[in-house]
């Protein structure tokens, strides 16, 4: 993640795969119900010992494959995972959950054709399948496809108004297609539904930070940077609305913390030589430009704010040279114009 966020904005990789059902007291039951317990509670390979066992009790039960999958696939045992599902299909070809899974594990090996055509095959048998919307929704988001992703999010949420990462994902598609107001309502339903998801605070601290509500979006990076002190991502994005409010001095804490957990990203140095200007710190700017150049010797931003910085402390050899290489850089930027009549007054005697 950058300063500006105009790539696509990462997707959460969880796919759901089963249903998880909450622990209770063991006695009496199955092994196959012991071992979805085991599921629900995270011990997935006793879980799959659990279902060794039922399967050995009744070999044609499908269901069993399914959940046994689901196992496999926790433990990221893709193979097995599959040869599973494969297995429940086999029983029951009309099984709805085995295609589901089935899709999550071609996901998982980057066969996204074979997934969607798996959890297009799961609504086919059952349309009211929320997981399998779910996941495909996220797959056309990781496709760049957000209106697909979110008529899928919508029709899972509509089978199962909890599952706190539709909302998560829907709301980051919003986010992505500049549609803020609703990006930040889906994200505050997922803090709501798990107040531990802290990307859920961090994009809605952006999605905040877009929308001119700064003092929010200070509100949700804080709250990630005091849960995860080593998140240089929100240290930048923090330092960013610091700039906005003209809270500079902060603004350079942040970003200076930012740097210090990852000093090789020109980002970083960008924005700090951006606050230092913004604050009139023209030989601090320039000298976090030149780490900005020294890492990206061509990103012509920091040029051009190089030459100007330079401008403002009257070294005009400088300054021309950063503003001419900055228009070689970017023949046809759409400040040409003004570059080049600040060119011609810095020549003048």
């Amino acid at each position: 993640m950058g300063i500006k966020r105009n790539n696509l904005i990462q997707f959460a990789l969880l796919f759901f795969i089963g249903t998880l059902l909450v622990a209770c007291s063991s006695v009496g039951l199955s092994a196959f119900d012991k071992g979805k317990e085991a599921i629900a509670n995270g011990d997935y390979q006793k879980a799959i010992d659990f279902f060794n066992e039922a399967i050995q009790n009744d070999p044609q039960n499908a269901e069993i494959y399914v959940e046994r999958g689901n196992a496999f696939y926790q433990l990221a045992k893709y193979d097995d995972a599959l040869d599973d599902y494969q297995k429940a299909l086999a029983l029951d070809p009309q099984l709805s959950s085995a295609y589901n899974g089935l899709g999550s594990v071609y996901k998982s090996k980057g066969d996204l054709q074979n997934a969607l055509d798996a959890y297009n095959k799961s609504l086919a048998i059952d349309d009211t399948n929320a997981m399998a919307y779910y996941n495909r929704g996220v797959i056309s988001a990781e496709m760049n496809d957000m209106e697909n992703a979110i008529a899928d999010f919508d029709k899972a949420l509509e089978n199962d108004d909890h599952l706190t990462l539709a909302y998560y994902n829907r709301g980051l598609a919003y986010l992505t297609l500049g549609m803020l107001e609703d990006a930040i309502a889906d994200l505050s339903i997922a803090i709501r539904l798990d107040e531990e998801l802290l990307d859920a605070y961090y994009y809605r601290g952006v999605a905040y930070l877009n929308n001119g509500h700064l003092t929010l979006a200070v509100e949700d990076f804080t709250f990630v940077i005091d849960k995860q002190p080593t998140n240089s991502q929100a240290y930048l994005k923090r330092a960013v609305a610091y700039t906005q409010l003209h809270t500079f001095d902060k603004a350079i804490e942040d970003a200076k913390q930012a740097i210090s957990l990852d000093p090789g990203n020109s980002s970083a140095y960008y924005l700090l030589g951006n606050t230092y200007f913004y604050s009139k710190n023209y030989n601090e700017a320039i000298l976090a430009y030149n780490m900005v150049l020294g890492l990206n010797p061509k990103f012509a931003p920091a040029v051009l704010n190089r030459g100007v910085a330079y401008k403002e402390l009257n070294m005009y050899e400088e300054a021309i040279r950063d503003l001419e290489y900055y228009l070689q850089l970017e023949p046809n930027a759409e400040n040409r114009g003004v570059v080049e009549s600040m060119i011609t007054d810095l020549e003048r005697p």
